[in-house]
């Protein structure tokens, strides 16, 4: 009886830890956690230089590279392909730009977004998605009247009845077999809307690592094996239809390389990663007549690249900034508060347990000090008990000491 006592007492006090650590570092931060505003990041076809806009103690700062000001004027200037619709209103967009007519047309059809979160890599993806007509009848896509999934084959189902179209079915296996595609497949990617010009399918990874793009065209499939470069295994592919044809999509590999698969016959060209962690750090890769920008932000910095359209880097950018941990808030958590846990995190979409833990030793002895006095002054506990509360004080610190002293022993 003891003994179950005492296994019970201590699994008290481990969850009494571990709702303390949720609940205070929880309020904390909403009380003292500092807002941070990472910078955005352009680059200037007129200056030929990196264009930045940031807040710091509340203002809103123009700089260049070397931290010079800039007016809001002379934001809208240095980016012509940004703000032509601003420079066109005023009458004051350039006839051309480095010896290039302006064409608004172009303008548009060269201008690309694609930002990545680690909350996207994380999530958790539904196997189950629409295979698009790419070459439609009309002049919009439309989502088919089917779903299909890849187990030890693909398989259409009907939305509306739940049943499998065998012949669809068994004619896109076909297709993936004699391409050398081995079922199941472990991801697939893709951009399953109808709110785009065109649609270029899915690529799909195999139970071997092996890369295919299937796509429908006029109901029949097209299936192409592409070639990884040599010890790539893609992680997570961000696959976008633009206008300009001139990538299909961003490739993050396992070890944190970026790629684009260009329509080039699916070349892969790698893009700048340096010190990139897709599990922290958010990617924006945008571009222009001109430039393509790859931007890769932290909670504490932020680098980018300006390439050429043949993406040579041309130039970069890098600035680190007091992320909350160096604040004194930060600093006086981490010291009195060693264990952070929660069931949610930034950077990650899925339900789980996040556990921090920063030893802090010095703080931990004087709490295991000040325990040792309180339990032998005011209760009378055994020393196996005693020895034990000890313990889990100077690994939990002031969690630790708040449950050993309210949780009563097994006497």
């Amino acid at each position: 009886m003891i003994i179950t006592s005492r296994i019970a007492r201590y699994l008290l006090i481990f969850l009494t830890v571990f709702i303390l650590a949720a609940i205070v570092s929880q309020y904390y931060w909403m009380a003292f956690e500092k807002a941070i505003f990472p910078p955005k990041v352009y680059y200037s076809p007129i200056s030929e230089n990196f264009v930045i806009t940031k807040i710091r103690n509340r203002r809103y700062y123009i700089q260049d590279k070397e931290g010079n000001n800039l007016t809001r004027k002379d934001f809208e200037q240095l980016l012509p392909f940004i703000t032509y619709k601003q420079l066109l209103y005023k009458g004051i967009m350039p006839d051309t730009i480095q010896n290039i007519p302006v064409d608004i047309h172009k303008i548009r059809a060269n201008s690309f977004s694609i930002i990545l979160k680690p909350k996207e890599i994380t999530a958790y993806h539904i196997p189950l998605a629409p295979l698009i007509e790419s070459a439609p009848n009309g002049p919009d896509l439309q989502l088919p009247d089917d779903m299909f999934r890849i187990t030890n084959r693909i398989e259409f189902l009907n939305c509306q009845t739940n049943r499998i179209n065998e012949e669809k079915s068994k004619l896109f296996s076909e297709v993936l077999t004699k391409k050398g595609f081995v079922f199941p497949a472990k991801k697939m990617f893709g951009n399953p809307s109808v709110r785009k010009s065109f649609d270029e399918g899915y690529f799909i990874i195999d139970s071997k690592d092996q890369l295919f793009h299937l796509k429908r065209i006029k109901n029949k499939p097209y299936c192409k094996k592409i070639t990884l470069p040599k010890g790539v295994k893609i992680k997570f592919m961000k696959i976008r239809e633009l206008n300009m044809k001139e990538f299909y999509g961003i490739a993050v590999s396992e070890n944190n390389r970026l790629f684009i698969i260009t329509y080039d016959n699916y070349k892969f060209i790698e893009l700048p990663s340096e010190g990139y962690k897709s599990s922290e750090m958010q990617i924006k890769f945008t571009g222009d007549l001109l430039y393509r920008v790859l931007t890769l932000s932290a909670k504490d910095s932020v680098i980018s690249f300006a390439m050429n359209k043949n993406y040579k880097v041309i130039d970069n950018f890098f600035e680190k900034w007091e992320g909350n941990n160096k604040t004194a808030a930060g600093i006086f958590f981490n010291n009195f508060f060693p264990i952070k846990f929660s069931l949610t995190d930034r950077n990650n979409s899925n339900v789980n347990f996040y556990l921090e833990y920063n030893y802090t030793f010095i703080v931990n002895i004087i709490l295991t000090i000040i325990a040792l006095f309180v339990l032998l002054k005011y209760f009378k506990r055994k020393p196996v008990t005693q020895i034990l509360d000890l313990a889990i004080i100077i690994f939990t610190g002031i969690f630790g000491f708040v449950a050993v002293l309210l949780i009563r022993d097994e006497n």
